[in-house]
């Protein structure tokens, strides 16, 4: 996987080792090494590139502070069933999926959990956050998707369900930059666009 900060400064990629590489995207030049408990399979970096989420095919989910020496031990670091991970651009917000269809989201600064909804039945596959902060969509093997609002206290409130767009498992969700539609799209290419 791999990642680039919003503002181009910063990109991190992973491939199939137990280490994320930092580079300088401007240069190429590699700033530094990370080590992982396992082969990384999703990665996120918040706006300013200060703020890196990892997530392992082990399940561990770690956060890095990206300032300073880039090869130490992570922030913190969390061992769930945990399947995907989308992070506000402001990194205060992480949202995570497990394979039973719960959702949680975290408090970046010290992965703190403060809140979780059953938001699937079965494995949650999808998720976005919205370029605000304010909003996620999530998708699962249910072929539901459904909105959230996300509230400053960091606790989830479904907001609509929308079931049977798909027929088939889901690959992407994503919010447009407005946070008033999202679009899922499924593993026969199919892509749907709807109101948040």
């Amino acid at each position: 996987d791999m990642a680039l900060s919003e503002d181009g400064s910063l990109a991190v990629a992973s491939g199939d080792r137990p280490e994320i590489l930092v580079f300088d995207p401007h240069t190429g030049a590699t700033l530094g090494e990370l080590k992982t408990d396992g082969n990384v399979t999703h990665l996120a970096l918040d706006a300013d590139g200060t703020v890196l989420i990892a997530l392992t095919q082990r399940h561990q989910l770690a956060c890095w502070r990206m300032s300073g020496e880039l090869s130490g031990a992570p922030l913190w670091s969390i061992k769930d069933a945990f399947t995907n991970i989308a992070l506000d651009r402001r990194a205060a917000c992480l949202l995570v999926t497990l394979d039973d269809g719960q959702l949680w989201s975290l408090r970046v600064s010290d992965g703190a959990r403060m809140d979780q909804e059953q938001a699937h039945e079965g494995p949650l596959r999808v998720l976005d956050i919205s370029h605000d902060g304010r909003r996620a969509v999530t998708g699962g093997e249910d072929h539901a998707c459904r909105s959230w609002q996300i509230g400053e206290d960091l606790k989830l409130e479904p907001l609509a369900t929308v079931k049977d767009l798909h027929r088939s498992g889901l690959d992407k969700a994503t919010i447009h930059p407005s946070s008033e539609y999202a679009a899922t799209s499924d593993h026969r290419g199919v892509i749907f666009q709807w109101k948040l």
